[in-house]
């Protein structure tokens, strides 16, 4: 049970005319503590959006890092592969040449060649892949500390809030 009037049951207006001046400078007093209190709310709000979008995008940067890294691994080892193809064949050609299969051995040269080329353009997208990875992940460290600092914005706006309602109810008692 409450001691003292609710705030809707009290109204400033409707005490003796008596104490007009102060009442009224207590009342402007009050409209102005809700409007910052409003202004404070409003504020944390918009940071709890901000945090928000933040989050997605920060979703989104990881997952693009990571999808990222997993091509360039497979662009990396599709390129061993081509270097093993590469070593088998000029293994194949060197036993062609001592066994005197020219045709053989001309074969293995071009397989050896070929994969030689395949083994250097998967290199190339590889490292091509590598740089944008390294992008992603400086993207992704950048929405990392945009979001912490978000946090502890909202964090501090919150306490603000919690303080607003402190000193609210503590001038209408």
């Amino acid at each position: 049970m409450m001691n003292g009037p609710s705030d809707e049951s009290f109204r400033i207006e409707e005490l003796p005319a008596s104490g007009n001046l102060s009442l009224e400078s207590v009342n402007a007093s009050l409209e102005s503590a809700e409007a910052a209190l409003n202004e404070k709310r409003r504020a944390f709000a918009e940071a709890a959006e901000r945090r928000a979008e933040l989050e997605a995008k920060l979703d989104e940067a990881r997952a693009a890092y990571v999808a990222g890294r997993e091509t360039r691994e497979q662009t990396e080892g599709t390129a061993g592969g081509y270097r093993a193809a590469e070593q088998f064949a000029a293994s194949v050609r060197a036993e062609a040449d001592r066994n005197g299969e020219h045709d053989r051995a001309l074969h293995e040269r071009m397989v050896e060649e070929r994969a030689a080329y395949e083994a250097t353009l998967f290199l190339a997208r590889s490292t091509q892949q590598r740089e944008n990875e390294e992008g992603l992940e400086a993207e992704r460290l950048d929405f990392e500390r945009r979001l912490a600092s978000e946090l502890g914005r909202q964090a501090s706006l919150g306490r603000e809030c919690e303080d607003g309602r402190s000193d609210r109810v503590g001038a209408t008692l």
